[in-house]
């Protein structure tokens, strides 16, 4: 129990310090990552090319955090 409350005493004494580590932690980018030039040449491109699903059934799921959900409509490429 002291080990804990040892620990916890630290936690309190760098955060007041405004001098912890993770304050500014950033994480490291992918060497092969798009450039954001990129990304939103591919976004301006989806967005133009696919159509929302007719089917009010067909909903994408993603699970954000906990008990959180990020909701949209299944969207088609379009043949051309």
């Amino acid at each position: 129990m002291k080990n804990i409350k040892k620990g916890v005493d630290k936690c309190l004494l760098l955060d007041t310090s405004k001098s912890v580590f993770w304050m500014d932690y950033k994480w490291a980018t992918r060497l092969d990552a798009l450039s954001q030039h990129y990304v939103e040449l591919v976004v301006d491109w989806w967005t133009s090319k696919t159509t929302v699903s007719p089917n009010r059934k067909d909903i994408v799921k993603l699970k954000v955090s906990t008990k959180q959900f990020e909701v949209h409509p299944m969207h088609f490429l379009q043949v051309s």
